[in-house]
């Protein structure tokens, strides 16, 4: 997270976690808070999570905004999905090449 990201009661790891873990796979605010109470021993609400999701949204959109600004300029974009096998598990790789 950006060192101008409005933590409150949380760490920057904190936030930055949630907000992670709100792209992947989309858990619920109740299995992201068990998430949070296995890692970090932290016990959270789901008005908690559901804040902390806010502060890592409004931290990322100036980033946002900024590679859709310069796609939406770009004179070719292309778009690639690279897949993998590693450990009996699939993996991909999104790239968005300009």
């Amino acid at each position: 997270m950006p060192l101008h990201v409005p933590t409150g009661s949380f760490s920057p790891t904190v936030v930055s976690t949630v907000t992670m873990l709100s792209s992947l796979g989309r858990p619920s605010q109740r299995m992201m808070a068990q998430l949070l109470r296995d890692l970090f021993d932290l016990v959270t609400t789901d008005g908690q999570i559901s804040r902390l999701q806010t502060i890592g949204r409004k931290a990322l959109h100036p980033g946002y905004a900024e590679i859709t600004a310069d796609v939406r300029q770009s004179a070719a974009v292309n778009l690639d999905e690279t897949g993998w096998r590693e450990n009996g598990m699939n993996g991909y790789e999104f790239m968005n090449v300009r």
